[in-house]
């Protein structure tokens, strides 16, 4: 064989031996479906259809399932109601997340996805009204479907927030390069501080400019979005940028330059926002670790190695009270609201009392039977039959016609 063909054919190798590395290292792709309306009070499979997908033999320690939007503590439960009796359904309450792993082993494809579709949600809030979404991912990184980005709490008890900021630079996941996180919105902060396994730093400073507070890592930096804050605790968030200052910060105490989600409770809510010097301070506020954020663009743009369902209950938007001079009958109106992206709109069911279980009409009018008095009637926004959750009352006024006095 020829010099010229031994470099092609080591060329060649090479190359077959990296694009075989790259393809091996591809991780694999989660479909979930389920847009479900949910009758508050009950328990609904958190998908309607699941399937993780990809290179074969791959297996995992665990995968996860999290009630990223929405969830309460208290109220909000994930069990794993499966015949599989080596598969293993962990909750933990503070996060929100049920971990699904092998009781002895690692688990492969098919077992995923028949334990995920065995996955169910049960809500005790009997006034639910709104929507929860459920994130499934292969790592402990928490993802939010409405960002389309994962976040990790690192754990570096005193840390100084200029190295959290060079660690959080230099990590990655599956691509997708870390930073300190920025939190834009109620739900990033619910998800990064109050259903975090801890807390820590994240990319907000005012070093820059004393009492302009910016974003200075993620895709926030250097735009017009980086500016969430002005002043110290009196100031306020231009153009509605949000922020979750605990009570009386920021406040600059001693050279305070950079944020810091909250640890102890002790000191303000948790999830709430204290700036802090570089290199932090001691007893309650000592920095406890620092919160790295990996994603780009925006949720259109979430990797296909995780996916999100939803489940939601409609309440009722508005009622129109209607009245009568002396006895007859009354049209009455109300109706349900809508979500975002909602396919099947709710129905209006309405009862004649607020523990009917049996409604009396449907739909955004009704006319009543002629009335003596004044009778307070109730509707409810409903799917498939519920007749559980918030009832508004509406009002069907009769006034007495007055006696003519010559």
């Amino acid at each position: 064989m020829s010099a010229h063909l031994r470099i092609l054919s080591i060329f060649c190798f090479v190359l077959m031996s990296v694009w075989g590395r790259a393809q091996e290292s591809e991780p694999p792709a989660i479909v979930a479906e389920g847009d479900q309306f949910y009758c508050p009070g009950t328990e609904i499979n958190v998908v309607t259809d699941f399937e993780i997908s990809g290179q074969q033999n791959f297996e995992l320690d665990a995968f996860y399932i999290q009630i990223s939007t929405g969830y309460e503590r208290g109220a909000d439960l994930l069990i794993l109601n499966s015949a599989a009796p080596d598969i293993l359904g962990g909750w933990d309450p503070e996060t929100g997340k049920l971990t699904l792993e092998k009781r002895d082993g690692l688990l492969n494809f098919q077992e995923i996805n028949e334990a995920v579709k065995n996955v169910i949600y049960k809500g005790n809030n009997p006034e639910f009204i709104g929507e929860k979404l459920f994130s499934f991912t292969m790592h402990s990184s928490n993802f939010l479907p409405s960002t389309g980005h994962f976040y990790q709490y690192r754990s570096y008890p005193n840390i100084s927030w200029t190295i959290a900021k060079g660690l959080a630079e230099q990590l990655e996941y599956n691509g997708l390069q870390g930073y300190l996180a920025t939190i834009t919105t109620r739900e990033e902060a619910v998800l990064v501080g109050e259903q975090a396994e801890g807390t820590g730093w994240i990319g907000a400073s005012d070093a820059e400019e004393e009492g302009t507070w910016k974003w200075v890592t993620g895709p926030e930096a250097g735009t017009d979005a980086e500016i969430f804050w002005i002043g110290d605790a009196n100031g306020y968030a231009p153009n509605g940028a949000y922020e979750n200052w605990n009570t009386g910060e920021p406040n600059d105490l001693n050279g305070e330059d950079y944020g810091h989600v909250i640890a102890n409770t002790q000191i303000g809510p948790k999830g709430s926002w204290n700036d802090l010097p570089n290199e932090g301070t001691e007893g309650l506020y000592a920095p406890q670790g620092y919160i790295v954020e990996y994603g780009f663009g925006g949720p259109e743009d979430a990797p296909d190695f995780s996916a999100s369902t939803r489940v939601y209950t409609n309440g009722i938007e508005e009622v129109v009270n209607g009245s009568s001079c002396g006895p007859g009958s009354v049209t009455l109106s109300a109706t349900a609201s809508i979500l975002e992206n909602q396919e099947i709109a709710s129905e209006v069911l309405w009862f004649a009392s607020a523990t009917a279980t049996v409604p009396i009409s449907r739909g955004n009018n009704y006319t009543t039977a002629g009335l003596n008095t004044t009778t307070t009637y109730y509707v409810l926004a409903s799917q498939d039959g519920c007749t559980e959750g918030i009832r508004s009352p509406v009002v069907a006024e009769i006034y007495e016609i007055p006696d003519i006095v010559n």
